[in-house]
């Protein structure tokens, strides 16, 4: 797992920041580079040597967007590779969790053990989570005319001004008020279906699958009844309604947004010829 994670690192940030990020405005609108969170996150990572608030970045902040925005900053591989050593004490409990749980069927203390290992990680995990958003948040607070000052990706800054206006229109279009009869009725139907679907799985779980402990033998597991029940057949029938659906909606809002901005480019240019 340790060895999965700074494979990761290496592909988020040769791979994805520092090549594709430079050729796609897309993928660093997504890191959100002018925002004020990630200024701060850069402002720690390019401060020189190693300390605790970089480590405390590099380990408890999400590998997206800090292993990409390192990309971003062409900042040294190695000297990221370095202070992201510490997340083995991070994996670790998760490992061990996962060994313990195996093994928690059985006599003894096995399940106790696996109760307090999985307590211990979600710890850890928490913990390395909150500081980094402590350090980023106090250093967001700390510098921001500074961090507010650092120059604009102005490519980022038009796609941010597109989007907005994307989402506009989306939000126009997609009114309950402009919607017809016939879609709102399917609205929610499809809520109801999906809540419906809630119900039956958390209701009724044990009529909707074949219960099995994680230690159990595969061939055990598929021996016998089947893993999902009649029962549980009908809910995931209700869940996957609402999805459909929602492809739909999604189809005839992305219409209704091509509609409405080819009549207005259409107006626009017979008032340029007026």
């Amino acid at each position: 797992c340790f060895s999965l994670k700074m494979v990761a690192i290496v592909i988020q940030q040769k791979i994805i920041g520092e090549h594709f990020a430079s050729r796609k405005v897309s993928i660093r609108h997504m890191v959100g580079v002018n925002s004020l969170e990630i200024r701060a996150i850069r402002n720690i990572l390019e401060q020189p040597g190693m300390n605790i608030r970089k480590v405390s970045v590099l380990c408890g902040g999400p590998d997206w967007p800090v292993s990409v925005l390192t990309g971003i900053l062409r900042l040294p591989l190695l000297s990221m590779l370095y202070g992201s050593l510490p997340v083995f004490f991070l994996i670790a409990p998760c490992v061990m969790a996962g060994a313990f749980l195996l093994r928690a069927s059985e006599n003894g203390l096995w399940g106790s053990i696996s109760t307090m290992t999985l307590a211990v990680t979600v710890l850890v995990q928490s913990g390395a989570m909150l500081a980094a958003i402590h350090f980023i948040a106090k250093t967001a607070i700390d510098n921001e005319k500074v961090l507010l000052a650092l120059p604009a990706d102005e490519e980022v800054l038009k796609r941010e001004s597109a989007v907005e206006e994307k989402l506009k229109l989306r939000t126009r279009v997609s009114a309950w008020g402009r919607l017809g009869l016939f879609h709102r009725v399917l609205l929610a139907f499809a809520a109801a279906c999906m809540t419906g679907s809630c119900y039956v799985f958390q209701l009724f779980g044990s009529r909707c699958f074949k219960s099995f402990e994680v230690s159990d033998p595969i061939d055990t597991i598929l021996n016998g009844e089947p893993i999902i029940k009649d029962l549980g057949l009908a809910g995931l029938a209700l869940f996957f309604v609402p999805c459909i659906v929602l492809s739909y909606f999604q189809c005839l809002i992305s219409h209704l947004m091509r509609k409405e901005q080819s009549a207005a480019s259409n107006t626009a240019i017979t008032t340029s010829h007026a």
